[in-house]
């Protein structure tokens, strides 16, 4: 009999923050054939995001055991694809960061107005956390709170193309701007390795 495409055991990953200890994953055993699809649902947070990481071999586990055709998972190999998440935060602002610099409320009203929406989020215990401590539905719902509140003062307008473009994606045109015609590289840059044109 072969062995399975994916086979997980005793795997488990905890998270250490602040003198608290999260446990993320705890899973006995999980078995796919080869050509199987599976589908892992559960609510945000709940460490879906975590498995595909591990699983991917991008983040280590804490124990347990993670074979693909056989072979263990020690890192990322070619054996195995994943679609990333990314949504459009601020990697080095805190959760209450970003939501503070969505909403671009007044100085006298920030702390109420992110406590409002992190509690509309089911964020509050996590308000200090960075984007990479997250899982991806939190992010998602980090910038959710983007669209800002009637009467906000607008953030600033380089945070606000940043968001943007980070949200469309490279090589995007901006919002309201014409096509323009596709000029020919440079006659240096549309050179040959070998130097001829």
């Amino acid at each position: 009999m072969s062995a399975p495409a994916l086979e997980v055991v005793g795997l488990r990953k905890t998270y250490a923050r602040d003198g608290r200890t999260l446990d993320v994953l705890d899973l006995a055993h999980l078995s796919v054939a080869d050509g199987e699809f599976v589908t892992v649902v559960g609510p945000s947070g709940c460490g879906k995001s975590t498995l595909l990481h591990v699983l991917g071999g991008f983040i280590p586990c804490d124990a347990g055991r993670i074979r693909v055709h056989g072979r263990a998972v020690v890192g990322p190999g070619p054996d195995r694809g994943m679609v990333f998440q990314e949504y459009a935060l601020f990697p080095w602002r805190t959760v209450s960061g970003n939501v503070l610099e969505a909403r671009g409320a007044p100085a006298a009203e920030r702390k109420a107005v992110v406590d409002r929406y992190l509690e509309l989020t089911g964020l509050t215990e996590f308000r200090d956390h960075l984007p990479a401590e997250l899982s991806g539905g939190m992010k998602q719902r980090v910038a959710g709170c983007a669209p800002r509140r009637p009467g906000a003062r607008a953030p600033p307008r380089s945070a606000t193309r940043a968001r943007s473009r980070a949200a469309r994606g490279p090589g995007s045109p901006r919002r309201g701007a014409r096509a323009r015609p596709t000029r020919p590289p440079p006659r240096s840059a549309a050179r040959s390795p070998t130097g001829r044109g």
